[in-house]
C-alpha cells in the first residue's frame, strides 16, 4: 500500500487522472440534480477533463464520474515541508450546469480534525475560502475568468497557496505579523479567525 501518490508507482488507485463509472454514493454533490445538459457545457466539460488528465503535478489526484458530468472528487497531498505534507485532504466538487463555467464550481472539504482548523481557508463545515471560488476577495485573475479559468488552477491553487508552510499567515490580519519576534507578537492586537463571507453580518 503506497504511503503517497508519488510512491504509487503503476498502481491504478493512484493514478493522478482518472473517470470511474458512477459517482460515490458518499460525494457530497451527489444529490444535486444535474438536469439537462448542455453542448456548450459538455464541451467545457471534456476540455477540463483533457487538461487535468495530461497536466496535474505531483501529489494531486482528481475523479471523474461517467454518470455525472457535474461532479468531480480530488485528493490533494500538500508540499514537502509544509504541515499538509503527510496526509491526504479530500475535496468534492459540483460544476452546476446552470451556471458553470460563467460561475466557479462549489468545493467542499472533508475535515477529518474535529472542531479544530488546520487552515483559515479550510473550515470544519467544509467551506473553503479562496479567491478563485468567490468566496473569498481577489482581483483580476484571483477570481474565476469565464474563458481562462480551469479546475486544474483551482486544485493547484489549494495546494500551492492554501497549503503552505506558515497557513497562520493566510488569515486576513495576520500577513502583516510576519517576521514579528514573539515579544512584538503579544502587543500585537491580533483578531480571531475570521469567519466566512457568508457568515458576516
Amino acid at each position: 500500500m503506497p504511503s503517497s501518490p508519488n510512491d504509487a508507482g503503476e498502481d491504478p488507485n493512484w493514478r493522478p487522472y482518472g473517470v470511474l463509472e458512477e459517482a460515490p454514493t458518499s460525494h457530497h454533490y451527489k444529490n444535486q440534480t444535474a438536469g439537462r445538459l448542455s453542448k456548450s457545457f459538455t464541451d467545457r466539460i471534456k476540455h477540463e477533463r483533457e487538461i487535468l488528465a495530461s497536466s496535474l503535478p505531483p501529489n494531486i489526484l482528481v475523479r471523474a464520474f461517467e454518470d455525472r458530468l457535474d461532479l468531480m472528487r480530488c485528493l490533494i497531498v500538500g508540499p514537502v515541508g509544509t504541515p499538509f505534507a503527510n496526509a491526504p485532504f479530500l475535496f468534492d466538487l459540483h460544476l452546476d450546469p446552470k451556471t458553470y463555467p460563467k460561475e466557479p464550481p462549489e468545493m467542499y472539504f472533508y475535515s477529518w480534525s474535529g472542531k479544530e482548523r488546520i487552515s483559515p481557508n479550510l473550515y470544519t463545515e467544509g467551506y473553503v475560502c479562496l479567491s478563485l471560488l468567490g468566496t473569498w476577495d481577489g482581483k483580476g485573475s484571483e477570481r474565476w475568468v469565464p474563458k481562462s479559468s480551469t479546475i486544474l488552477q483551482l486544485v493547484v491553487s489549494v495546494q500551492g497557496l492554501v497549503m503552505i508552510q506558515q497557513p497562520y499567515f493566510t488569515e486576513p490580519g495576520y500577513e502583516s505579523t510576519k517576521g514579528m519576534s514573539h515579544a512584538q507578537l503579544q502587543r500585537y492586537p491580533v483578531p480571531p479567525l475570521s469567519r466566512p463571507p457568508h457568515e458576516r453580518g
